[in-house]
């Protein structure tokens, strides 16, 4: 019985990855508790159908803001190809795949900003202040917080597009 639970779950994650892109980093390693995370290495993954939950093509209200110097925009809403939900089993990411051209430009940041936060900004509010934990080169950002999944659908909600 556990084997096949097993292997369905395992079927049920390769599925599933064909969904929205991006990767969850669930473990805190940093010196300082932050409530949220930014990574894109994989750990325990899963995720639902893309018609279950819809991507958020070209924002206009999505911006993600250096966290010292929250006037400084890292990432401007056109740089954005697409926001979306996941649902991984620990609950609800948040998913922002980047252009190209933010692609590059994130990848730069992070690479000399590991360890510092950035500051993940709707409607020119914060929404969370995720730390860097690594280099992000493929343009796949995860918000992880302490939300629940009633309170991502709202901050989702939020999320407005051309």
């Amino acid at each position: 019985m556990k084997k096949y639970l097993i292997l369905a779950v395992v079927t049920l994650l390769a599925v599933a990855l064909s969904a929205c892109s991006g990767n969850v980093k669930s473990n805190d390693t940093s010196a300082e508790n932050t409530t949220t995370q930014v990574s894109t290495s994989v750990n325990e993954t899963a995720q639902t159908s893309n018609a279950e939950l819809p991507k958020i093509y070209n924002p206009t209200n999505v911006e993600i803001r250096d966290n010292e110097d929250e006037n400084k925009v890292i990432i401007e809403s056109s740089q954005i190809e697409y926001v979306c939900l996941l649902n991984d089993i620990n609950g609800m990411v948040l998913n922002m795949k980047l252009t190209a051209d933010g692609t590059d430009k994130f990848a730069d940041y992070t690479k000399n900003n590991i360890g510092s936060a950035v500051r993940f900004v709707i409607n020119g509010k914060t929404v969370s202040k995720p730390q860097i934990n690594v280099e992000i080169t493929d343009g796949n950002i995860n918000f992880k917080g302490d939300y629940t999944n009633e309170e991502y659908a709202a901050i989702f909600s939020e999320i407005k597009s051309k």
